[in-house]
């Protein structure tokens, strides 16, 4: 008989928080919904929980340090919302026009795109990114209705 190799995952052993950590967090996230005046809804966002999960991989890659100095200020977010919008948006367009099923739907993916493109505009993003985006919501359109 041939002996197998472990994998290397299967030295880190993956156990649940303990309860203080969950309180912790609980608590944590209170304080956060309270502090900036956010509603409940606001942690159970997608983007929230990628915000998080992303948060989680740095940690744990680079340990514990400084938030302040791990996250960008406003002005660094706001220079990077063009590019963000336009390739995030187009590729999640771009998926959505093959698996949009229903008009209501289609209708959310194309309001969806059209705040992204509104975002874009109000943080000073080139008009090419707009139109990029407009652009994609027109195609999206056109080929649910079936036209050219």
């Amino acid at each position: 008989m041939k002996p197998t190799q472990q994998k290397i995952s299967s030295f880190v052993e993956r156990r649940p928080a303990p309860q203080h950590a969950s309180d912790n967090l609980k608590t944590e996230l209170v304080k956060f919904l309270a502090t900036d005046i956010r509603p409940f809804s606001s942690v159970t966002g997608i983007g929230f929980q990628s915000f998080c999960q992303t948060l989680v991989y740095y940690g744990a890659r680079y340990g514990q340090s400084d938030v302040t100095k791990a996250l960008p200020d406003r002005t660094t977010i706001a220079r990077h919302v063009p590019e963000v919008v336009t390739h995030t948006t187009l590729a999640w367009l771009f998926q959505c026009v093959s698996t949009a099923q229903r008009d209501a739907d289609r209708r959310q993916t194309a309001e969806t795109a059209l705040s992204l493109g509104a975002v874009a505009v109000r943080s000073g993003t080139k008009v090419d990114t707009a139109l990029c985006v407009m652009t994609a919501v027109l195609y999206c359109m056109r080929s649910w209705t079936g036209s050219q």
